[in-house]
C-alpha cells in the first residue's frame, strides 16, 4: 500500500519592504493527521473553533497563541510535521516575462514551493518507494 502525505499550505503575497511572497507548508503522515490535529485543537484552549491570526494577537490572549505555537513546535521537534517556509527576495527583480508568467505569479510559486520543499526523493538515485500526496486535504 502507498504511503499518503498531506501537505497544508497558506500563502501570503503582501509585499513588505525586502520581501514577499510568503509560502508556507506543513507535511504530514496522513495516518498522523487525527493526532495531530487534535494535539493542536487541544492547545487552542477555549479557542477550538477559532482561526489563529497573527494580525489578532494582543495582551488578552498571547499566552493562548504561545501554547499553540509550542504545541506546534513540539510537533516539528519529534519531526510528525515537517515544515518549511519560502519567499521573495525584493531586490532580485526578474526582467522580460511574459505577461502569462506575470498573471500566473502566485501559481508558478506554489507549484516551485512543493516542488522544491518537500521533494524527498530529488537527490536519491533510486526510485521513490509509492506515495500519494495530498495537498490541504478536507476534513
Amino acid at each position: 500500500m502507498a504511503t499518503e502525505y498531506i501537505i497544508y499550505c497558506d500563502e501570503s503575497d503582501d509585499k513588505g519592504q525586502f520581501y514577499s511572497n510568503f509560502y508556507g507548508g506543513a507535511l504530514l503522515l496522513a495516518s498522523d493527521r487525527q493526532r495531530i490535529e487534535q494535539a493542536l485543537i487541544n492547545a487552542k484552549g477555549d479557542r477550538k473553533n477559532s482561526e489563529f491570526k497573527w494580525t489578532n494577537i494582543g495582551p488578552h490572549n498571547e499566552a493562548l497563541y504561545i501554547a499553540f505555537v509550542d504545541a506546534f513546535l513540539d510537533l516539528v521537534a519529534d519531526a510528525s510535521i515537517k515544515v518549511r517556509i519560502m519567499f521573495t527576495q525584493n531586490i532580485n527583480q526578474t526582467k522580460g516575462l511574459v505577461e502569462y508568467s506575470v498573471d500566473s505569479e502566485f501559481f508558478i510559486l506554489y507549484y516551485h514551493f512543493v516542488k522544491l520543499a518537500f521533494d524527498r526523493w530529488r537527490q536519491r538515485r533510486t526510485p521513490p518507494p509509492a506515495s500519494r500526496i495530498a495537498l490541504n486535504s478536507p476534513s
